[in-house]
This record gives C-alpha cells, sequence and structure tokens, in this order.
C-alpha cells in the first residue's frame, strides 16, 4: 500500500484509482433508439487514445457485459445496473490498455500452470472436510481435478482471477466520494482475497475473449479497427476492388429503374457488434451469384443515400480489408449464430451459478434459465455438427437445390414439437422481440392484410420522419422455401436482425434471397415478378451493380 490514491496490484503493477462520481450514461442522437453509452471523464483525460478507439454497445436486456476488441458490451434492465456493468467492462479496456492482470470467461481454457495450481488448491481444501477421512489421497487428488473441471469450478476460477475481482470492486465503489475512497482502500473491497487471486495477462496465452479459433474472429477485429479510424465504413461484395473504386460509378435501382451515385453496400455502424456485423455481411452476400470470385470488401466511404431495398449507396473512397475465403467458409457454416448461441449460453450459465450460489435451484426462475440453456446448447450442437460438413462454392442451380432441399426438411421447433415444413402456415399477427422493443410481424398476410398493414406503416413513418418517411422502403418480407411469408416494418429492424429471430420462433429456415433465387411468384410486391430463368432473374438483380454509360 503506497496511499490512496496509488496501490499495487496482485501482479505486481503500481496503479491509481479514479473516481466514478462523474461518470454517466447518455443516449446521444447519434445512437440507435434504446442504446446509451458511458461518459467518464476521468477515464477521457488519463487515456486518450484508448478512450477514442472505445467503442460501446449499452442497452436495456438481461444483466450480463461482455469486453473484447476495443468493444464495450453491457446490458441490464435498469441504468444504474447498466451503468454499473459498463464500469466494470471499461475496468477490463484499462488493463489492456496498462498491461495489468486481465479479466476472463468461464468457457475459456485455463492457462499453462493455472490448472496444477487449483487442483492443488482444491485438494488442500477438501482433504481436511469430515467426511473425507480416511480416503486416499490418489482418490482425494482425482475428486479435486474432477471439481476444479466442472462448470462450477470453471466459474470459481473465472472469479478469483485478479482482473475480474478488480472489476468487481470498481463496480462496489462507483457511488464512493474521493474522501470516501482514500478512507477505505481500494483492495479493501475484494471479494476474493490477493492470496488466492489468479494472475492472467494479455498475450500470455488463447483466451475467449482475444482468440482466433475461428478466421472470423480476426476479420471482425480488423473491422473494429477499420471503423475506429474514425470514418463511415461500408461492406460489399464484388469481385474486385479496382473496379468499385473507379471514379463516377452509379447504379441503377432494380425496382424503380432510375439511376443513382455510388454503389449499393451496408453500412457498419457504431453500434453493431460482430454478431449483427456478421449477419449483415451474409445477408448481402446474393452477390457473388454473379461471380464466384466476389467477396465481401469493407471499404471507407460516403453515404449519398439508400436504395429500394434499404441498402446505403456510398462512394468509396479507399479499401479498409476484404475477406479470404477461410472467412466466407466460417460465415456461411454459421458463425454469427455460433457466437450468438455461445454467448446466450455463458450468460445462462452465469445465471445458473448466481441462483446456486443464492441457494435458488428449486425456484422458478433458476428452470427457466435451465431450460434456455439447454435450448441454446442444443440448437449450438447442431450449428458445429453442421460445421463439419464440406462447404462447396456451389453454381446457381445448385444453390438454389439445396435451399429448396433444406425447406423439405423436418426439424425441431422451438416449442420443442416437430414441425413439417411443408405445410402452409396459417395467417397470423405476431410480435417477436428485437433489443428493447416488440416488432410487429405478419405470418402470411392476406391481400388485404398485407395492403392495410402497408398503409398502417407508411402512415408512422410520414408522422416519424416527415415526406422522407414515404421515400425509402416500407416493408420489409422473408419467405421459407416453402412459400410461407413474414413481413414487417422497413423502419423495424432489417432482414440480418429479424431473420434469425423468425426461424428461432417458427423452427423454419427463412431467407429474403429464396424467393429471389427462385423467381417465385410474390403477391406482396410492389411489382410483378418478371418471368424468367434462375441465371436471367439474378442477372437482373446485380445490374444495379453495373456502370451505366
Amino acid at each position: 500500500d503506497m496511499g490512496y490514491p496509488v496501490f499495487r496490484g496482485k501482479d505486481g503493477q503500481l496503479r491509481f484509482e479514479i473516481e466514478d462520481t462523474q461518470s454517466f450514461l447518455e443516449s446521444p442522437g447519434f445512437a440507435p433508439s434504446g442504446y446509451e453509452i458511458l461518459q467518464h471523464p476521468g477515464i477521457q483525460d488519463a487515456y486518450p487514445p484508448m478512450w477514442n478507439a472505445l467503442q460501446q454497445s449499452i442497452s436495456k436486456g438481461p444483466y450480463g457485459g461482455h469486453y473484447a476488441n476495443k468493444t464495450i458490451r453491457a446490458q441490464a434492465p435498469s441504468r444504474t445496473e447498466r451503468q454499473s456493468v459498463a464500469l466494470h467492462e471499461l475496468q477490463h479496456a484499462t488493463q489492456e490498455a496498462e498491461g495489468f492482470a486481465r479479466g476472463g470467461d468461464p468457457d475459456a481454457p485455463y492457462r499453462s500452470g493455472e490448472l496444477d495450481q487449483l487442483i492443488q488448491r482444491k485438494y488442500e481444501q477438501i482433504k481436511t472436510l469430515p467426511g473425507n477421512a480416511g480416503e486416499t489421497k490418489a482418490a482425494l487428488y482425482n475428486h479435486a481435478k474432477k471439481l476444479v473441471n466442472s462448470y462450477e469450478g470453471k466459474y470459481e476460477a473465472y472469479r478469483q482471477l485478479a482482473g475480474e475481482t478488480e472489476a468487481r470492486a470498481v463496480q462496489k465503489r462507483m457511488d464512493m466520494t474521493p474522501e470516501e475512497r482514500a478512507a477505505k482502500p481500494f483492495y479493501a473491497d475484494f471479494d476474493v482475497p490477493e492470496a488466492d487471486q489468479i494472475v492472467r495477462r494479455y498475450g500470455d496465452g488463447p483466451s475467449a475473449m482475444v482468440s482466433y479459433d475461428d478466421p472470423a474472429d480476426k476479420f471482425m477485429e480488423q473491422i473494429n479497427e477499420a471503423r475506429n479510424k474514425g470514418q463511415s465504413i461500408f461492406v460489399r461484395w464484388s469481385p474486385t476492388s479496382e473496379r468499385d473504386l473507379e471514379p463516377g460509378r452509379v447504379s441503377r435501382d432494380f425496382v424503380s429503374g432510375d439511376t443513382h451515385a455510388g454503389l449499393s453496400g451496408i453500412e457498419i455502424t457504431p453500434d453493431m457488434d460482430d454478431e449483427t456485423i456478421a449477419r449483415r455481411i451474409s445477408e448481402y452476400g446474393f452477390g457473388r451469384m454473379q461471380s464466384p470470385d466476389s467477396v465481401p470488401r469493407i471499404y471507407y466511404g460516403e453515404k449519398v443515400g439508400t436504395d429500394s431495398d434499404g441498402y446505403q449507396s456510398f462512394i468509396p473512397s479507399g479499401l479498409a480489408l476484404e475477406a479470404d475465403k477461410d472467412v466466407i467458409s466460417s460465415l456461411d457454416r454459421g458463425y454469427a449464430k455460433k457466437k450468438t448461441l455461445s454467448e446466450e449460453i455463458a450468460r445462462n450459465r452465469n445465471s445458473l451459478a448466481r441462483l446456486t450460489e443464492r441457494g435458488d435451484e428449486n425456484s422458478i426462475g433458476y428452470d427457466i434459465v435451465r431450460e434456455s440453456l439447454e435450448k441454446n446448447e442444443k440448437e449450438l450442437s447442431k450449428v458445429l455438427k453442421r460445421n463439419d460438413e464440406t462447404i462447396a462454392e456451389p453454381s446457381v442451380d445448385e444453390f438454389v437445390g439445396k435451399l429448396l432441399d433444406e425447406g423439405g426438411e423436418s426439424v425441431e421447433a422451438s416449442s420443442g414439437e416437430s414441425t413439417d415444413l411443408n405445410k402452409t402456415l396459417a395467417s397470423k399477427e405476431m410480435y417477436i422481440p428485437f433489443g428493447n422493443k416488440q416488432v410487429n410481424v405478419i405470418q402470411n398476410p392476406t391481400a388485404q392484410e398485407y395492403a392495410d398493414f402497408r398503409q398502417t406503416v407508411k402512415a408512422e413513418l410520414i408522422e416519424k420522419y416527415g415526406d422522407n418517411g414515404a421515400s425509402g422502403p416500407v416493408t420489409r418480407k422473408t419467405m421459407d422455401a416453402n412459400g410461407n411469408t413474414w413481413v414487417w416494418s422497413a423502419d423495424d429492424a432489417v432482414h440480418g436482425d429479424m431473420e434469425p429471430e423468425i426461424s428461432k420462433i417458427t423452427g423454419r429456415e427463412v431467407n429474403q434471397n429464396v424467393d429471389m433465387l427462385t423467381a417465385k411468384a410474390n403477391a406482396l410486391s410492389d411489382e410483378t415478378m418478371p418471368t424468367a430463368s434462375v441465371d436471367e432473374f439474378i442477372g437482373g438483380l446485380l445490374d444495379d451493380e453495373l456502370p451505366l454509360d
């Protein structure tokens, strides 16, 4: 102890405490509805480069947080709890910037030397218990090993990480005044004694927070680095960057036939997490149907408009990076869903561990979380099983055939009952949770239901945005391979966000591109779908990417 506010941590490094009473959450105008950012003048002044590179995604939701790739993610029911979680994750960012002992993840593997240390520690704890009298050393050691390798053991070790202990102490002290901090040293709020803390450093081995076991993980970090440079970035699939960067590029809108400046793509906004970015990249992937050489390319650029499908039109100013075949294969094989499910599973397990600590194993809440955990683990196992298949680059006809074949399978619905995918579903109204709102989705609307819904949504958009509300897309739709259709307001969510939620609820694979690839008649479209071969139809879709003379 060297006196407030300087002290030496378990990792042997000196640090000083920055009080948090000046920190607060705000909802800036540029942030999406329901999202907040943490403001912290003390940290901003002490770490300008770190702060300028930091991305934040803070919103109302189940209690949980994560820090990786220079991005803080925090959710909690109340504003005070969200600020607490955000400060916890901000401490992890500070640990990375300073090279302090880091935090971790309950699902991450033990580092070199940690496992032996923890087994020996657990052995010392259990050997003196009355019930273990007479047991051999080998039997007790093997039992200690099982305890340490269990989920409960891993969660206990996660809590013992010096970086996690430090971040929890930050939460405890968030409302303390400078006088209160001076009277009570920082380490006095450790909930794990320093002697029992585990020091894990950045760069001393693989971690769930910074591992690149999946090639798409590294690609996502590179995207985050690109958007941290303060410029707008966009993703589009194309065969060459040289052509995209030609000056004076214009595009033709497929629906209206009008020309507009720039290229069609998807903007990667500051609030997007890795899973959302991956879904958006995959959503635009039909662009490779014209050429097997098309890959996702990330461009710096300036937004100049929006096309009829709701995608951004932008003028590229430079190429940031492009995906290789390994990244594309990972995206095709369910990277976004795997990451989403993995995070849900981690949250479920953390919740169960907390409920167990409180002795609530027999509560309704425990049963609900456990049921959610079992469901998510089952879904993840399906994704991992599919990952063992060889993914080839199909021709257009092969790709369409595969989509239709998948539509004929019987899969398990979210309710646990078998769902016949060849069955036409009834028309009904649904409310699907997304972010902090309930999205109104209509399943298989009749012509009149769709007309009424579209008229209502259009009036809402005009009321919200003025005349500009009628200039863009009014509704969005998706289908399964059997022709069932779901529509919702274009302002509520894009396809990449809503399609996974619809699939989760209905047990059916849905994709906006199914009807485009099969050229099915679509009664919900504002225009009659042209009669064409698959190749001709795909060519028409991609005409908007061709420069016009």
